[in-house]
């Protein structure tokens, strides 16, 4: 097998050779034959899936009313196709009982592989690059802008790639002899977060990784980037990983680190997912846990100016996220709540920290209060994927959004704050301000990954959530709701200034300038290694890197720019 280096070289040069051939995706019937899907199925270690969706007795032609019931409780995490964020299907089969319509897979793909080993995506891999199918990938279905899907594409399901291992003493491969070793965790592609953080409180290790306890903890989420609620202690989750295993565009398998292959190590590290290959292991640095503190602060409307207090609490995010403290609140009109895990901070010092911020709150006539938990209670909660709020405040997957990393300078203008959040609270949105930025995330160098730079000097992650969203259950109303989203409400985030750019797991769709929102100053060196390692485009989604190359058009399918139609 030739080195990363070598392979990247000769990938540029066929790129400029199939550059010459500017072909469509292969959408014709019987293309591939159905003798080639068979010859895929028996090679791989489970048959092929051929996608169903079980909402079919929701619709014609055998509508049954309690199949369409009991189907509605069908979770997205153990489906081979089914997604959280399912208006980016189309809804063409939707969960409510329609007995005069059709169902049809809309977006979804045809078939799916059940991945189970390296071999197996390896297989899907080298299939779709021959035949010239879509390749479409999903972990656990998480992923708001619906990059997990493709019409009539072939889906990698990693969620069935399992393993959690510690090492006490680990170093990356190929490291000098003299680099020192660490205590790591290697966990596969298809575990939650929710196993892996109980599998650390038991082994007494702290790894920092997701709060949703269902979002994997090596796919989209470190592919990323990852926030954590230990982030400002610790870094994000891309500062915590040390190497990574994925299956590259061409069917090749490689181990990722500072030492092998690092240009693809650092296109990984939050270069977003389903672009430069197929994760399947991800090994992360531990910490030993030691003090765990954390608070609750609660505060609701008083006689005083709500909106103008809750301005002068988001600019106290710079100073919380340097001594460690980070967290998840959650605020709309009438309330903000979030707990507040501080690693390494002491009692006292967290205690009269946010005595302050309380006292500050009932100056300014709002009504607050302050709940301490021990370190008992917070080994538990992250022991256990249960941090409080960590999630969009919605029930469905709709969840229209957006969102900025801000800067502590941003913060600081508590008018300009005080009236995003008078112009979100009068549109019935709901305003994340996470302080999961600063602290630790700022001591890591801009270019050092892929990532985007602007993470390095925010100190929050703010995100606007259209409050209307469960009720959305049309595409056009989820359209209207994103346009209002990116037209009115993301100018005011711009307005405060500071960093302009946004989380790429959590954000709008309509950015329109999403290269530089999304990956900043990083974006020319990701393009570049996109386009080496995947000259074929058999990986992509939108906005991804390299995404630029190809258009999708309303009919599903993905075209070349000069071949659109109308």
């Amino acid at each position: 097998m030739p080195s990363c280096t070598v392979f990247l070289t000769l990938s540029l040069f066929l790129q400029l050779v199939i550059a010459l051939k500017r072909e469509a995706k292969a959408y014709l019937p019987n293309s591939p034959p159905e003798s080639a899907w068979s010859t895929l199925s028996t090679s791989l270690t489970n048959p092929l899936i051929t996608t169903t969706l079980p909402f079919a007795p929701c619709h014609a032609p055998n509508p049954d009313q309690p199949t369409c019931i009991a189907a509605a409780r069908t979770s997205t995490y153990d489906h081979p196709a089914l997604i959280r964020s399912d208006w980016w299907t189309g809804w063409t089969c939707p969960t409510t009982y329609s007995p005069i319509t059709n169902c049809t897979l809309g977006a979804y793909p045809s078939r799916v592989v059940r991945a189970t080993s390296e071999a197996d995506i390896i297989a899907a891999l080298r299939f779709a690059t021959k035949w010239r199918v879509r390749i479409a990938i999903k972990n656990t279905g998480h992923d708001f802008l619906g990059r997990n899907i493709g019409y009539e594409s072939l889906s990698i399901w990693t969620h069935h790639l399992r393993g959690i291992s510690f090492s006490a003493n680990w170093t990356p491969p190929s490291a000098p002899p003299d680099w020192p070793p660490e205590s790591v965790v290697h966990v596969s592609a298809g575990e939650p977060w929710r196993a892996v953080s109980r599998a650390a409180y038991a082994a007494g290790k702290l790894v920092v990784g997701g709060a949703n306890p269902d979002v994997g903890a090596a796919g989209g989420w470190i592919l990323g980037g990852g926030h954590s609620p230990l982030s400002t202690a610790f870094g994000l989750g891309v500062d915590q990983v040390r190497a990574m295993r994925v299956v590259l565009p061409n069917g090749t398998a490689v181990t990722a680190s500072p030492f092998s292959c690092p240009d693809v190590f650092w296109a990984l590290r939050g270069g977003g997912g389903g672009t430069f290959g197929v994760l399947t292991q991800v090994t992360y640095r531990t910490h030993d846990p030691g003090s765990l503190h954390a608070v609750r602060l609660v505060a609701t409307p008083g006689e005083g100016d709500f909106v103008a207090a809750m301005a002068w609490v988001l600019g106290l995010a710079g100073e919380w996220a340097e001594k460690g403290v980070g967290g998840y609140p959650i605020l709309h009109a009438g309330r903000y709540e979030g707990v507040f895990i501080a690693p390494g901070v002491e009692r006292g010092v967290l205690d009269s920290l946010f005595a302050e911020v309380v006292a500050g709150l009932r100056e300014r006539g709002v009504l607050a209060s302050v709940t301490p938990f021990d370190s008992g209670i917070v080994s538990w909660m992250l022991g256990n994927s249960a941090i409080p709020h960590a999630g969009t405040g919605l029930k469905t997957g709709t969840g229209v959004m957006g969102s900025r990393l801000l800067s502590r300078e941003a913060l600081a203008d508590e008018e300009r704050v005080a009236e995003v959040l008078r112009r979100a609270f009068e549109g019935g949105y709901i305003v994340e301000p996470f302080v999961v930025a600063g602290g630790a995330v700022g001591k890591t160098g801009a270019e050092e990954m892929g990532i985007n730079p602007d993470w390095r000097g925010a100190v929050m992650h703010l995100t606007l959530l259209d409050g209307g969203s469960d009720a959305y259950n049309q595409t056009g109303k989820v359209v209207e709701a994103y346009a209002r989203m990116q037209d009115d409400m993301v100018p005011l985030l711009e307005r405060l200034g500071g960093n302009k750019g946004a989380y790429v797991n959590e954000a709008s769709y309509r950015e329109p300038d999403w290269q530089e929102t999304f990956w900043g100053a990083n974006y020319p060196r990701l393009l570049e290694i996109k386009r080496a390692l995947d000259p074929n485009n058999t990986l992509w989604c939108y906005p991804c890197v390299g995404s630029e190359a190809l258009v999708l058009e309303p009919d599903g399918k993905l075209y070349y720019p000069e071949e659109r139609e109308g």
